[in-house]
């Protein structure tokens, strides 16, 4: 998944975070361009960081163990704002 950089502006302190802290251990947020003009935000619940996952072999378990959740995003979770509304293209730096 290509990662597009940054608005040159955020909706709220709390979206602008979460992006910060993409790749980490936690929750974050990123985006991907979709189509011409058009970007998808990503919700992203992360057990271990990028880095770890990398760095260390894969878990020995009997069942199935989720390291990395994502799910797609229509508004912001912290301050509500329609998230296609608010980050036209011309956002994106």
């Amino acid at each position: 998944m290509r990662r597009e950089s940054a608005p040159d502006d955020w909706c709220c302190l709390g979206l602008k975070g979460a992006y910060e802290d993409r790749g980490e251990r936690g929750i974050a947020v990123h985006f991907e361009k979709v189509e011409q003009g058009s970007f998808a935000f990503i919700l992203e619940a992360r057990a271990v960081s990028e880095e770890d996952e990398t760095n260390n072999p894969p878990l020995n378990t009997e069942f199935p163990v989720a390291i990395t959740t994502t799910v797609y995003i229509h508004n912001c979770p912290w301050c509500g704002i329609s998230l296609k509304n608010f980050y036209q293209p011309s956002r994106f730096g």
